[in-house]
């Protein structure tokens, strides 16, 4: 199966990856596909890793804050590595997992302990995505990645975001959630809420530990463990409670480690099957897209009109050389956005092909270098205009080299009239060439299209969806 299913990742990468770069100019379906190519480069890695055998069980610790999560990883530990205290001290996420000495890490920079408390502790305003990582050389930990997380919302408290949780619960194995024996209130809270979360991931299994329960007389304990089992029945694997021997606790981790190559086996399960229904989706998605066939003589009349009212739009501007207007590039811009607008109300197109016009009229204001030169600060005197008539005439050649150059003195003999339906014959030369480029590449997509359709076809029809 495994080899089966890398062949199949292999595959799709070499496809994905070459449909997403002939279908970048389709902002829907490219984005599609990019995000499956996304998918399949991690899994391949994953599978990679598997087959290694360097894939860890991934553990998350889960509880209100002071409950004491980091005092359970340092206890399991043997080691003072995660702060602990009375008020909250996890604000990121920690990763915790076997390395040959203990060290601190911090987007794969080794850090020291001190700068590691500081960044733990430090509030992030938009929820928890910056990830830490300690490495211990305990023995528990060989095949283990215990996960530190902040603290669950108080209800008592002003709300914190618990988002993370969302992403962490779908890529975890197993849940400890550690809940402080003397705080009812806050038992109640975490159960609530990761009750509500916990279809997240069926399979993940999960693990009550009641913290400071050695503090409380025999029958309070079995109370309140008889008030858990009673409010969430079939939830647990097992209740534990954190003591100082922690025999329990150190057993099932053993336990863990040792039933990691199966877990890990049904992790693997379940995001295959997930990938194959997500792949068939997208694929058929694209698919359906490409088969629409595209109305070319409707892009024909866009472009016809909307060159008209660039042309009114173009006039307008240039007379506001005349004026003192500020010659900046966005003014042109925003009355090429209007034209645009204004001949999409009359004549309708495709919405990809207004795409492509529009990055191509973007990059062309950008890069022609007579847009550079009357978008140039602002000249408005006759003869300042003039001056850029004549440098423009100078590169004439460069961009419209069928364009007839004047010389100099038929440039001087040129009165305000002339010089401004030079300048408009000029840039609307230059958009109807931009544009019919635009006609061109957009007929040869859609030549592309019909053999994208059929190779997409028969890649679905064709065993690679089995």
């Amino acid at each position: 199966m495994s080899q089966e299913f890398t062949q199949l990742l292999l595959t799709d990468l070499a496809f994905l990856s070459e449909m997403t770069q002939e279908l970048s100019y389709h902002e829907n379906m490219g984005g599609l596909l990019q995000s499956l190519v996304e998918k399949t480069r991690d899994l391949l890695l994953g599978e990679m890793e598997y087959n290694r055998d360097l894939v860890d069980l991934k553990v998350l610790v889960l509880g209100e804050f002071n409950s004491g999560k980091s005092s359970f990883i340092n206890s399991i530990l043997q080691e003072e590595v995660c702060p602990v205290g009375a008020k909250p001290n996890t604000h990121r996420l920690t990763n915790v997992s076997y390395g040959e000495r203990l060290k601190f890490v911090h987007r794969q920079q080794e850090i020291s302990f001190r700068e590691y408390n500081s960044l733990v502790q430090a509030s992030l305003e938009n929820n928890v995505v910056d990830v830490l990582s300690i490495k211990s050389p305990s023995a528990i930990l060989k095949g283990i990645s215990l996960v530190d997380t902040p603290g669950l919302s108080n209800p008592l408290k002003n709300q914190q975001g618990d988002d993370w949780v969302l992403t962490q619960l779908p890529i975890s194995d197993v849940a400890f959630i550690i809940v402080n024996a003397h705080d009812r209130t806050g038992i109640l809270h975490s159960l609530n809420t990761l009750n509500q979360k916990k279809n997240i991931n069926p399979r993940l299994r999960w693990h009550l530990v009641i913290n400071r329960a050695d503090s409380l007389k025999a029958e309070q304990v079995e109370d309140l463990k008889s008030l858990i089992q009673n409010r969430y029945p079939d939830w647990f694997d097992s209740i534990l409670y954190h003591t100082k021997t922690n025999a329990n606790l150190m057993s099932l981790l053993r336990r863990l480690s040792m039933d990691r190559l199966e877990i890990l086996r049904s992790r693997r399960i379940r995001a295959q099957a997930e990938y194959k229904a997500m792949r068939i989706d997208i694929l058929q998605r694209v698919h359906k897209t490409l088969k629409i066939p595209t109305d070319v003589q409707k892009n024909r009349r866009f472009v016809k009109q909307y060159l008209v009212h660039l042309q009114a739009m173009t006039r307008d501007w240039l007379l506001g050389l005349q004026n003192d207007s500020l010659l900046l590039p966005h003014l042109f811009s925003e009355g090429m956005q209007k034209a645009r607008l204004l001949t999409s109300i009359e004549v309708a197109a495709d919405l990809c092909f207004l795409k492509v016009i529009e990055n191509k009229l973007m990059k062309l204001l950008k890069d022609s270098r007579v847009m550079q030169i009357l978008f140039s600060e602002p000249l408005p005197l006759k003869d300042s205009l003039r001056n850029k008539v004549s440098r423009i005439n100078a590169i004439l050649a460069e961009e419209q080299p069928l364009r007839k150059k004047l010389s100099q003195e038929q440039v001087n003999g040129l009165s305000l009239e002339q010089m401004n339906r030079f300048l408009l014959q000029t840039v609307m030369e230059i958009l109807s060439v931009e544009l019919s480029y635009c006609l061109g590449f957009w007929s040869g997509r859609q030549e592309w299209n019909q053999g994208a359709t059929l190779r997409m076809g028969a890649y679905i029809k064709e065993g690679a969806c089995a």
